[in-house]
């Protein structure tokens, strides 16, 4: 993941879009501190387990990590996630 960079991400807003076995698929707005203090907004379409469910609302902050050149490539990632 060479350029992946450890990101925090503020949920700006999130909405349901489907119900899966998985858990469920939502569209998010996240609001992304880099490490280098920068800030862009990332729009990322996602499935989420259910256990996980509640920690997206509006406000959250998410771990992420992404490559800021393509900020679509951003993950969330669970094992960080308090």
């Amino acid at each position: 993941m060479s350029g992946w960079v450890e990101a925090e991400g503020i949920v700006l807003s999130a909405r349901l879009t489907a119900r899966v076995i998985e858990g469920v698929a939502v569209e998010l707005w996240l609001a992304v501190t880099l490490p280098s203090g920068a800030r862009m907004p990332v729009a990322l379409s996602s499935v989420i387990a259910r256990p996980d469910r509640a920690r997206v609302r509006p406000g959250a902050a998410l771990p992420v990590a992404l490559d800021p050149d393509r900020p679509s490539s951003l993950r969330i990632d669970w094992t960080r996630a308090a």
